[in-house]
């Protein structure tokens, strides 16, 4: 429906003015706001769908989606409230994600695209109802919000049927939802989350904002283009620590923990985590380690429904990780048994709450990640 674009370029408005505001849902107590001007619906839903959808990742078939998602939710909410009536395509939505319902409607209504986060995928691959419904209709999924292993993908890959790709990508609310993607029909084996959306521009940038942009180097993912926020609303403090002189947005390196000088990031312990088959969620955070003057990697962990404790300890899950990890890596941080990560509600782990529960369990404080 084109003329919803033309009425809001031609509505008058300026191009300053603001006409969506989303939260961030990850860390912050207080969301902090995205300022999401004009420019977001001018530019950023109808770049997402004239160069995304209908051109390099244009689709050979009639789009069926199933939304699981809260429509506040970045990875949504621009397609369902403005990309199923500019396209045309069919969108079911649920009032909530549950498995069985979820696969009875997968199957039901003939779902296309299978859009995923990493515990609505782990759920899935985990029940009992995969077996019972089919995800043959799928043509392709993306997975999203958080790392997921290679492994677990092509497990996920297997239930949507031989020659579906099903792929990684990485985003942010900050950036509109999606930053780099493989295009549809492309497969990948290797867990990469693909190549930047045209007309992004992106670096890298050390501790101190210096560009050390090149091939096989760690640094901190800088991205400016039309699908990135202009600011954050009324906030001017996070606008500065958020954006370079050159417009740059910074992802900032937050969840990094330093263990005796090296940099581990938690989603990669958290993947081979959950490689064990006695484990179905997992969770990592820093500890502070005051004998050593460090950092040390602690993990949350879910135990299978039915599993037997005995097996399942604690050395039992630091050694599964040292075997596939270097030795720095382990969770000499501790290892605890929970029944359940606390999530927000698009299925962000909230690391803040793990914090403060680390904070209750060491009677001391704990460094941020």
């Amino acid at each position: 429906m084109e003329p919803l674009l033309v009425a809001a370029k031609n509505s008058g408005l300026a191009a300053d003015e603001r006409l969506w505001v989303f939260h961030p849902l990850a860390e912050q107590q207080v969301p902090r706001g995205h300022k999401s001007w004009k420019t977001l619906l001018d530019h950023g839903e109808e770049d997402w769908h004239e160069l995304v959808l209908e051109g390099a990742n244009k689709r050979p078939y009639d789009i069926v989606n199933l939304y699981a998602l809260p429509l506040f939710h970045i990875a949504v909410s621009p397609r369902t409230f403005t990309g199923s009536l500019k396209t045309g395509f069919k969108t079911c939505i649920m009032r909530r994600f549950d498995v069985e319902k979820y696969l009875q409607y997968f199957e039901r209504y003939k779902v296309t695209d299978a859009y995923t986060v990493p515990p609505m995928a782990i759920a899935i691959m985990n029940s009992p109802f995969s077996k019972v419904y089919s995800m043959k209709s799928a043509k392709m999924g993306i997975v999203g919000a958080a790392p997921l292993r290679k492994e677990p993908v092509a497990r996920f890959r297997a239930l949507l049927g031989e020659g579906k790709p099903y792929t990684q990508v990485y985003g942010m609310t900050e950036a509109s939802c999606c930053v780099t993607m493989l295009p549809y029909p492309e497969h990948d084996e290797t867990g990469s989350v693909g190549r930047f959306l045209p007309n992004l521009d992106a670096k890298l940038v050390d501790d101190d904002g210096k560009d050390i942009s090149a091939y096989d180097v760690e640094g901190e993912l800088c991205i400016r283009g039309p699908t990135v926020i202009p600011g954050y609303f009324e906030n001017p403090k996070a606008n500065r620590e958020s954006f370079d002189v050159d417009g740059f947005y910074h992802s900032w390196k937050k969840e990094l923990i330093k263990v005796r000088g090296f940099q581990v990031a938690p989603p990669e312990i958290e993947g081979v985590l959950l490689d064990h088959p006695e484990i179905v969620d997992a969770a990592v955070i820093g500890v502070q380690a005051h004998e050593e003057a460090s950092e040390l990697p602690r993990a949350y962990v879910v135990r299978r429904p039915g599993s037997d404790a005995t097996k399942l300890t604690e050395e039992e899950v630091k050694g599964f990780v040292g075997q596939r990890l270097a030795n720095f890596k382990r969770p000499e941080g501790g290892v605890v048994f929970v029944d359940v990560i606390p999530k927000n509600a698009s299925g962000k782990i909230l690391k803040r709450v793990l914090r403060e529960q680390a904070r209750m369990e060491n009677g001391r404080t704990i460094a941020k990640l």
